[in-house]
């Protein structure tokens, strides 16, 4: 019975993604490009938010620097298109495993850490990758920011609606691989680390070790990120990455509800393309993540997919 019960909030749960994929998908059937663009944002979105609650909502391990491995991804694709070949099929798998490399190496002193000094550590990392790509002028092209020749797939020069279909294929790759992952021996180390470290050191789980792939896994997702949002207009510039990606990223999550893929993609669809639909008000978006973050602390911290968990 129990088993039932638990069962069953989450196939409703894929149901829905599933049909917010397919919703996805068919936007540029009926809809104008620029609501085709909101959409693929919405896939990029979700993406990120995906990256960040696999490390925060299933491991428990939370990160205020996310907005840096989503630049890194950004930027290692601009640079593999601009220096070595542009195409999708070859600068996205470097960014991303070249992010994974780099975050493992940078998971393995900071992991140590917990809760608020781990987030402190964490939102360093974030800066100080936004400190160097704003200000190494020759490798980023410094404030100016940098363009990507063109944006193509096994040499096949791609349009926005084929590209929007490509972006929301992979988010449901990604969907499926984390739901794989959080239901294999990983994932259940992974909850066993975020109920507690301790008790999971002690019946033989390797915590560092499960710590370092969850914070790789997760930067490399939010590289992954990165570089779609990188050939989406073929230009990218530091002041997309700030601080404020990572307050963002992190609210999608908190919003959605903490170890929901639901939750989740909802959260990242929807925040993403918020400035898009409040340009007047943009400089305010700021003061509106935080506003809305605090309200579903207090208020809703289960998240949207809370609700329907507590209904069903």
């Amino acid at each position: 019975m129990n088993s039932k019960n638990l069962t069953q909030p989450r196939m409703i749960q894929n149901w829905i993604i599933a049909a917010i994929l397919i919703a996805l998908a068919v936007v540029p059937l009926f809809a104008d490009s620029f609501t085709v663009r909101m959409a693929t944002l919405a896939g990029i979105g979700s993406i990120l938010a995906l990256s960040l609650n696999l490390l925060y909502g299933f491991a428990g391990q939370i990160s205020f620097g996310h907005g840096g491995f989503y630049a890194l991804g950004a930027y290692g694709a601009a640079l593999v298109a601009q220096n070595l070949v542009s195409d999708l099929a070859v600068a996205i798998p470097i960014a991303v495993i070249a992010t994974i490399i780099i975050a493992s190496l940078i998971g393995a002193p900071v992991l140590r850490l917990r809760d608020h000094f781990l987030g402190l550590a964490t939102l360093a990392v974030g800066l100080v990758i936004y400190t160097v790509l704003n200000q190494w002028t020759d490798l980023t092209g410094g404030p100016s920011g940098m363009s990507i020749p063109t944006t193509a797939l096994f040499g096949i020069e791609l349009d926005s609606t084929i590209y929007h279909l490509l972006v929301i294929v992979i988010l449901a790759v990604v969907v499926i691989g984390i739901t794989t992952l959080v239901n294999s021996k990983v994932g259940w180390a992974l909850r066993a680390l975020k109920a507690d470290e301790a008790a999971a050191a002690s019946v033989g789980i390797n915590v560092a070790k499960y710590k370092i792939i969850a914070f790789g896994i997760s930067a490399g997702i939010a590289a992954l990120g990165g570089t779609l949002y990188a050939f989406l207009d073929n230009y990218i510039a530091p002041e997309t990455f700030g601080i404020h990606a990572s307050i963002m990223i992190l609210t999608m999550v908190v919003v959605g509800g903490l170890g929901s893929n639901l939750g989740a993609v909802i959260g990242g669809a929807f925040f993403i393309s918020l400035p898009m639909l409040f340009i007047e008000v943009q400089e305010y978006q700021h003061v509106i993540y935080g506003a809305v973050l605090l309200l579903f602390i207090l208020f809703l911290p289960g998240g949207i997919a809370g609700i329907r968990l507590r209904r069903s």
